[in-house]
């Protein structure tokens, strides 16, 4: 039991224990514990390959240890289902704005035309050539707007949240974004992104009317790193 909820007897042990460990978007761990759509992720990812090194890699929050529960007892497998049903837990129920590259790149240009405006000012006569104290000032200024331009540039290329462009329907780049978060979070535990499974279980925890078609999990994912 959780929540009141009964939990079917095919959702893995170790995945009901990192459910009741992590509270967290509750209506979502409901959905994921009892969706009979689950059924299936859960077989496919308890008979995927899982590489035991791959839990000194991943998010510690995704660790059963992490949250107290002994996983001596479980495969590499069931701790591989705990890790990803938190991953999409957090995902889901955290989940960060879609951001697109044009949006990115009117945010890195104001910080750059910042930066420039600092460098004009240096340069053309006026207070700036006799007051020390303003041009170290000005100087300062031109390079943190700098550090913010490339700061900004870096982390949107690992940022899973970033969309090459608006889809334009209302709530998909929501999903979009949340898609990629959770891909990542595959890729690193079971070594793939596994489109179908990976759709089944986004579609589940957002509570979606229309399911999410494995192919546009593909496409989405196309410009995330392959390993």
């Amino acid at each position: 039991m959780i929540d009141g909820t009964s939990v079917p007897e095919w959702v893995p042990r170790s995945v009901l224990q990192m459910a009741t460990a992590m509270e967290l978007g509750t209506e979502i761990r409901i959905r994921l514990l009892t969706d009979p759509r689950m059924k299936s992720v859960w077989r496919v990812l308890q008979s995927a390959g899982v590489d035991k090194a791959v839990f000194a890699k991943i998010d510690p929050q995704q660790l059963l240890s992490h949250w107290g529960i002994n996983d001596f007892h479980y495969s590499a497998n069931d701790q591989a289902c705990a890790a990803f049903f938190a991953c999409i837990l957090v995902e889901a129920t955290i989940a960060n704005p879609p951001v697109t590259q044009m949006a990115v790149k009117k945010v890195v240009q104001w910080w750059r035309e910042g930066a420039k405006r600092c460098r004009i000012a240096l340069q053309t006569p006026g207070r700036a050539r006799v007051d020390l104290g303003l041009a170290k000032s000005l100087t300062d200024a031109e390079k943190y707007f700098e550090e913010m331009a490339r700061y900004i540039e870096d982390h949107a290329a690992s940022n899973p949240n970033l969309l090459k462009r608006s889809s334009g329907e209302r709530g998909e780049d929501a999903v979009r974004a949340i898609v990629r978060a959770v891909a990542r979070g595959t890729l690193a535990i079971f070594g793939g992104y596994l489109y179908g499974t990976l759709a089944t279980a986004v579609t589940v925890a957002m509570g979606l009317n229309e399911e999410i078609n494995p192919e546009s999990v593909k496409n989405w994912c196309a410009t995330l790193p392959r390993k």
